[in-house]
């Protein structure tokens, strides 16, 4: 079993995701489930931090995509502040190119600043 935390916080229609420890198969359904709870509960946006995470397999990559692609479907704006674990093991699976997932440096889906339209869903 894996060493990994989730919180939870709603503030004016916002709702920020924090996660830390490792990403495991078994940490990432405890994720995939948090995370529909907060597209479910939020009204403007979802805000994924991952800076904490000491390690992700491909179960984490895949729940932190899913992420992304549950706010476009529920038009929920999302962004996410991968740490340096979770960048690096989303540019090593092709996975961090400008539109694929919202860059910090580039904007938010359906916030102020649109990031390219790279990723049809």
């Amino acid at each position: 079993m894996s060493d990994f935390e989730i919180s939870l916080l709603h503030d004016e229609g916002k709702t920020y995701l924090w996660c830390a420890g490792e990403i495991d198969v078994m940490s990432a359904n405890s994720l995939r489930e948090a995370i529909d709870v907060a597209v479910d509960s939020t009204r403007d946006e979802l805000r994924l931090d991952t800076s904490r995470v000491t390690k992700v397999g491909m179960a984490g990559i895949s729940a932190i995509m899913l992420a992304g692609i549950a706010c476009k479907t529920a038009d929920v704006g999302f962004s996410l502040h991968a740490g340096n674990k979770v960048r690096k093991a989303l540019d090593e699976a092709g996975l961090w190119w400008v539109g694929v997932l919202p860059d910090p440096y580039v904007g938010t889906w359906n916030g102020q600043v649109e990031a390219p339209r790279s990723l049809n869903l």
